[in-house]
This record gives structure tokens, C-alpha cells and sequence, in this order.
């Protein structure tokens, strides 16, 4: 015969004595809830307690400040390190959608600058600055 151990398995979860309960928490029986599982719930589903809570506007504030802390954070670690900057700020794209161009010196140097339009005689122009200098794309060529 095999036994069913589903209804025979319970749990107990540990009471929270008066000395346990941390210098600002309240020992409160009615934030604390005894839940019964309905019948043909596994153990994995069963829900031992529940406790109601309440979040307090300090607290939020103080959450919300550190969420905004570590923004910044993550915005200037990205803004330092161009490796990472480049892979989660751009995708690869050719010359007529390029809004920015990586531009890799050759005293290894990286930078991004803006991709300009200028009207010449022949129509418009793509061109970029870097460091002082103009350089201009050649259609027939497909060079800067």
C-alpha cells in the first residue's frame, strides 16, 4: 500500500521570539497570517505565512535615491569605458543612416563625433571633424 505523504507533511515556521525582533520591527500578531493551502496542493506550493507590510515614504524616497545613485553610476562607468560605450550605445550601419562616426587614431585613441551634411555645388556632402581637421566622403571612391 502506498502512502500519500502530500497531507501527511507539514510545516511549521519558526516563531519570531521578543528577543529576536530587531530594534525597530514590532512584534505585531496581526501583521502575521496563517495561510491554509487547498486540497491537491504540492509542497512547492503551499504557503507556510503570510505577513502584511507596509511601505513607509522615507523609505521610498531613500529606495528611489539609491536607484538614482546607481544610474549614475552605471551612466558614467558606460561614458568612461568606450569599449562598453560603443557596444551598448551604437549598431553598425552604413553611410546614408550614419548619425556618428568611431573614429580610432593612430595614437590609439578612440572618440565618436557627429556626421555633418554640407550642400556643395554637387548636392550634399557627408563629413566629419576630427581634431581641427575636415574630412569629406567621396562618393566615387567611398573614402573620407
Amino acid at each position: 500500500k502506498k502512502e500519500n505523504f502530500h497531507n501527511t507533511i507539514t510545516y511549521h515556521p519558526p516563531r519570531l521570539l521578543s528577543s529576536q525582533v530587531g530594534p525597530y520591527q514590532k512584534m505585531s500578531d496581526s501583521s502575521v497570517i496563517e495561510v491554509e493551502a487547498p486540497e491537491n496542493v504540492e509542497m512547492g506550493g503551499k504557503i507556510a505565512s503570510i505577513k502584511l507590510v507596509q511601505a513607509p515614504l522615507w523609505k521610498k524616497i531613500i529606495r528611489y535615491f539609491l536607484y538614482f545613485i546607481t544610474i549614475f553610476i552605471m551612466w558614467l562607468f558606460k561614458y568612461w569605458v568606450m569599449k562598453l560605450r560603443i557596444k551598448l550605445s551604437y549598431i553598425d550601419g552604413n553611410i546614408d543612416n550614419a548619425t556618428e562616426i568611431i573614429v580610432y587614431g593612430a595614437d590609439r585613441n578612440v572618440e565618436v563625433v557627429k556626421m555633418q551634411e554640407e550642400k556643395t555645388t554637387n548636392g550634399m556632402l557627408k563629413v566629419f571633424y576630427y581634431r581641427l581637421f575636415k574630412y569629406s566622403y567621396n562618393p566615387q571612391t567611398q573614402t573620407f
